[in-house]
Formats: C-alpha cells, structure tokens, sequence
C-alpha cells in the first residue's frame, strides 16, 4: 500500500492511466470491436482496450480485413473494396450468389439450414458454383423491443461464432448498434455503397435471418436460383413477398423481408432508387406501370398506409420508373413467400 514512488512506479501509473481507449485504437490500427466484455490486450504491435472477448481479442488481424464497425465510422465503400479485393473470385463453370443476411442475429443458425436445403445452395455448389455470405447486423443486440416486451431472450453471438458457422462462406460483418438501423434500408444504403464487390457476383440474395420460404404448392420444399433468373426474368429483381396481405403500399403483401436479384446491376439499381430524392414521373407525367406480381389485387402507387406518404413519394416508385426506363424486370416471385421462422 505504501510503494516506494521510484521513477519506474511513476512511469507506470501515468502508462496505465493513459492508455487508449478502443475509438482511439480502432482509428488508428483499424481494430474495433463490439462492446462486449471489457477487458485489455496488449499485442507487439497494437493495444486494444475496452471491449472484446478473448475470441475476438485473438482475431485482431482477421478484423481488420473482414468486420465493419459503423458505429466505429466505418467507410463502407473502401471496406466492400477491399473485401472485393481480398477475395478474388475463382474462375468457375458455375455462378457466384452473394447471400446478404440482414437483421438481428435471433435464429440464424436454424435458419440458415433450411436456407440451403430450400434455395439448393449445395446443389449450386456441387455444380461450381460459390456463395458468398454478407451480414449486416448487430454484434451487441439481439432482442427487438417486442422480444423484451414478451421477455424473450436469445444467446449472444460473437465473431467467432460467425466464422465458425459459416465457414468460409462468411466473407464480411457490417455492424452496428443502432437498433433503428436493421431493416432493409440498411441494405440498400451498402448495396449503393458496394458495387466493387457486388459486381463479383452472378446473384444476389437478401433475407432476413428469421424468415423461410414458404410455396404455395403443397409438395414443393425447393427452388434453383438459376431457374428463376432465366427467360423474362433474366438481369430482373424479384421481391419475395411475405404470406401475409397488407391493403396499401404498391404491393399487395409485406415487400421488407427478402428479395432475389438476378444480377449486380438490378440490385444496384433498386437500391439507388430506394435511396434518391425526386419525381418517379414520366414526362408525360404518367406513374411507372406495378408489374402484377407485385401490385396483385390492392397494391397501387396511392393507397398510403396511415402516417406514410403514398408509395408515388417513395423510393419504390423511383426504383420502378429506373426499371422500366432500363427495360429491366422489377416484379415478385410467383407461388414463393417469405414468413417468419417457427423458432422466432
């Protein structure tokens, strides 16, 4: 208690009382982490302190290259450049899918199963194809508000879970800790700032990790993404509508939960229109046409929900007037839902 005050001592009070704080760190050496459990490392040639687990403090390099902290300022565009950079894509015979997982990290490894078995995502493998798996998510949040509400409660994941469950397949985390920012505006705020690395890609999938697909005939439990993009619905982007009907917007059903793009360019495009300002009119000041898998029997440009503008003033008529002025298909996959997961 009474340690003699030698040069030595004093130089390590100051040294521990100095030490950098994880911002500091992260700017510098591009090392961040989600704040978990506080702790400090230190490493020949970078000191971390504040958050992290030992899991995460021993990937410190690993990070750098594959985690995106936005809550950290982020700068999604070099990040996504650099992951196009850093994972070069094989010269296959078959296609690349780029999977966009969006949403908090409730049920995903149930999900994710039923995903591959329903998509033929081994299938598309076995034949050469590559996917690819995005997430953009939370690595510190887990429960909605309702999910406390009902005082549901899920097990937090950490990097290295991640990794460990998509193998290879993981090639990037963009985090955040904004709890306002994981629906699907979040996608396409990175889609508009990726397309480097989009354009790797043959596909495009995004969904929610608690959704699954649900068929309308009783004996189908799959579908090939390949077949879906071919003849009319080549270069289109397909929403996958939710199995449950809504009476206003332009579609007929839930849009939010999970779409299919048939190449980088349809997602670009749709993703940039969500996110533009200005007219979706025509000179002759016509709207742009609702394709019928999407409109169905009550979607329509002016039937807003209560408290939203009517879907003319939105990004989605923005994104329909870009696709039918470039010829492209903008519309819903036929007789495939999205609905929540049993486990949710």
């Amino acid at each position: 208690l009474h340690q003699k005050m030698t040069p030595a001592f004093l130089h390590f009070l100051f040294a521990a009382s100095v030490l950098p704080d994880v911002t500091a760190v992260a700017h510098r050496q591009a090392v961040q982490y989600p704040p978990l459990e506080k702790m400090s490392v230190t490493s020949p040639d970078v000191t971390v302190t504040g958050a992290g687990t030992a899991a995460n403090i021993t990937m410190a390099r690993e990070d750098q290259s594959w985690a995106c902290y936005v809550d950290k300022g982020c700068d999604i565009i070099k990040f996504s450049s650099n992951l196009a950079q850093t994972q070069p894509r094989k010269e296959t015979d078959g296609k690349s899918l780029l999977v966009l997982v969006f949403g908090l990290l409730r049920t995903f490894r149930e999900v994710w199963p039923l995903w591959e078995k329903q998509f033929q995502l081994n299938e598309f493998q076995a034949a050469g194809g590559k996917v690819d798996v995005m997430l953009l998510t939370s690595l510190t949040v887990f429960e909605s508000g309702r999910d406390l509400d009902l005082k549901r409660f899920y097990k937090k994941v950490t990097t290295k879970d991640l990794r460990d469950f998509y193998g290879e397949k993981l090639i990037g985390v963009v985090a955040s800790d904004d709890s306002r920012d994981f629906g699907i505006d979040r996608v396409y705020r990175f889609i508009n700032r990726s397309q480097t690395l989009l354009n790797k890609y043959d596909r495009i999938l995004g969904m929610r990790p608690d959704v699954v697909l649900k068929f309308d005939e009783a004996n189908k439990k799959s579908v090939n993404i390949d077949d879906l993009c071919k003849g009319d619905n080549k270069g289109g982007y397909f929403i996958i509508k939710g199995d449950y009907h809504i009476r206003c917007t332009w579609c007929e059903n839930d849009w939010d939960k999970a779409f299919l793009s048939c190449d980088p360019k349809a997602a670009f495009m749709f993703g940039s229109g969500m996110l533009r300002s200005g007219t979706c009119r025509k000179p002759n000041g016509e709207l742009p046409k609702i394709h019928p898998s999407i409109k169905g029997k009550t979607g329509a440009w002016d039937v807003p929900c209560p408290g939203e503008k009517p879907s003319s003033d939105r990004g989605e008529c923005r994104a329909a007037y870009d696709f039918e002025m470039d010829g492209r298909m903008l519309g819903a996959l036929e007789g495939i839902y999205s609905t929540f997961s049993t486990n949710r």
